[in-house]
């Protein structure tokens, strides 16, 4: 009997250590917050700002950004905008303390006289994201080849 109640013990306290180490920072990022976020980066004519900076690296932003991006091609009349931008989020989960966010975007990027330059359709993208000086931080993004 005494065993029995030993075993349960231990059944219960893995129980609960794999709930909350499955559940750490599970709302570390809100979809809204996170989408709001990521479009910015994408879009912004304004480059790495301070706040960009707060939740993601200079290379990822640089990989991103639709006008970094296009910034050294001369052949097409500037100033460059955004036409179109998607962005679906397929899943998210949590694992360790890191957050995996699958989403899929498009974005069309246009030159001065709406010509389309360039952009990306229905792209799979991984962005890997964990908490870092109270915050949410990406550090890494994973995109299909």
């Amino acid at each position: 009997m005494k065993k029995k109640f030993i075993l349960i013990i231990i059944a219960l306290s893995i129980l609960t250590i794999g709930f909350f180490i499955k559940n750490t920072n599970h709302n570390l990022v809100t979809k809204q917050e996170f989408y709001n976020f990521i479009k910015e980066a994408y879009i912004t004519p304004n480059g790495y700002t301070k706040e960009i900076s707060k939740h993601m690296p200079r290379e990822i932003f640089d990989k991103v950004n639709a006008f970094e991006t296009y910034r050294g091609n001369s052949t097409f009349k500037k100033p460059y905008k955004i036409n179109m931008f998607e962005l679906k989020l397929t899943s998210k989960r949590t694992i360790l303390k890191k957050t995996y966010l699958n989403m899929i975007y498009s974005v069309s990027v246009c030159d001065a006289n709406n010509k389309e330059i360039g952009g990306s359709w229905n792209i799979p993208v991984k962005y890997i994201i964990k908490k870092v000086n109270n915050t949410w931080y990406i550090f890494d993004k994973q995109e299909e080849a």
